[in-house]
């Protein structure tokens, strides 16, 4: 057996052993708390799956149900909605400044608090008419939101309709030893992804002329690596095994002074990747976007709280796009990576 399946298959043994030690599977539903204090389902787990069976764009009126009188098929398995806890919160204000959503996620803590729930409301989510819950929760909106339209409702927290606690990811600070080992591999992921990209890229005639002039013929490799990166990283499983989700970009800008580039642009990593309990990392899945200065293109993920399912680790993460905000619910199993539901906002 080759190196690397022998390498996957004992990464599959060690989360089957360790991650049976989780939590019992329970039906639940989670959803997210917004300032305003009203909440929005977006992901029921049944027991063994995901689905997201909450209605979208719905519009309240002659024909909405009477709460908390609900379709079964919007909760689908996913127990009661009246009663709810709110595990996760950012204890700051949340606000919009120029339209801009602070991010909500960078400074959460774990609570217990009681939320319940009384009745049906309509939550503006960007351009998104969305169904949501009423909530004893309180506003907290401390700042006008100033935008042009598709206005976006502040977060601040997470919830759930169960007494099973979800596990706040970990971001890592730049010191975290095992951390840089894998963002070290993931620079090395980059640098290949691009020239991979960059080569192919160029012998299409007209791309290098657009969206790839800052990143093609006039940048070479040692100019590229030279451009600064951000890096985020993630930590969302340990000891004996762990999950990271690192996001590295690599920014242009200081490159534009060349002819002909008013909007220089930059190249950006999502990679998932897991490591053995000898710190060794696999890829579970990576991307690469080569996009110009207004990002479309690309997106920028977070990943928030997961639970332990058997051998699953089910993770929600927020993830970021140009015009649009989604929570998705990926699960890690058996050394892959899978997307199970997810719920959009968009303009």
């Amino acid at each position: 057996m080759p190196w690397s399946e022998i390498s996957l298959a004992l990464l599959a043994a060690v989360f089957s052993v360790t991650a049976a030690r989780g939590q019992e599977a329970s039906e639940f539903t989670v959803g997210i708390l917004e300032a305003s204090g009203n909440l929005i389902p977006v992901a029921t787990f049944d027991g063994s799956d995901w689905s997201n069976p909450w209605p979208l764009d719905f519009e309240l009126g002659e024909n909405a149900p009477v709460w908390p009188a609900l379709p079964e098929h919007w909760i689908r398995g996913g127990g009661s909605l009246e009663a709810w806890t709110l595990w996760i919160e950012n204890p700051a204000s949340s606000s919009t400044a120029g339209g801009v959503q602070s991010d909500w996620v960078t400074d959460l803590s774990t609570v217990d608090q009681g939320l319940a729930a009384h009745g049906l409301v309509t939550s503006s989510q960007l351009c998104s008419r969305n169904l949501a819950l009423a909530t004893n929760a309180g506003d907290r909106r401390r700042s006008l939101i100033r935008c042009e339209y598709c206005c976006p409702e502040p977060k601040r927290g997470i919830a759930t309709n169960s007494r099973i606690a979800p596990e706040l990811v970990e971001r890592l600070e730049a010191e975290d030893e095992q951390g840089g080992r894998v963002i070290g591999w993931a620079r090395d992921v980059l640098d290949a992804l691009e020239e991979n990209a960059i080569a192919r890229d160029a012998l299409s005639q007209g791309v290098i002329a657009g969206r790839l002039r800052h990143t093609g013929q006039w940048l070479d490799a040692d100019r590229r690596r030279a451009a600064p990166l951000q890096t985020s990283t993630f930590r969302v499983w340990e000891p004996d095994a762990s999950v990271y989700f690192v996001e590295i970009t690599r920014n242009y800008g200081p490159f534009a002074s060349t002819p002909g580039i008013d909007c220089p642009g930059f190249s950006a990593l999502r990679a998932w990747v897991a490591t053995d309990t000898h710190g060794k990392p696999t890829s579970l899945e990576q991307q690469l976007a080569l996009v110009d200065c207004d990002g479309k293109g690309s997106r920028s993920d977070t990943p928030v709280v997961y639970w332990r399912h058997g051998t699953a680790i089910d993770i929600l993460v927020r993830s970021l796009g140009y015009e649009t905000e989604d929570y998705l619910i990926l699960r890690v199993e058996a050394g892959e990576l899978s997307n199970r539901a997810s719920m959009s906002f968009r303009r």
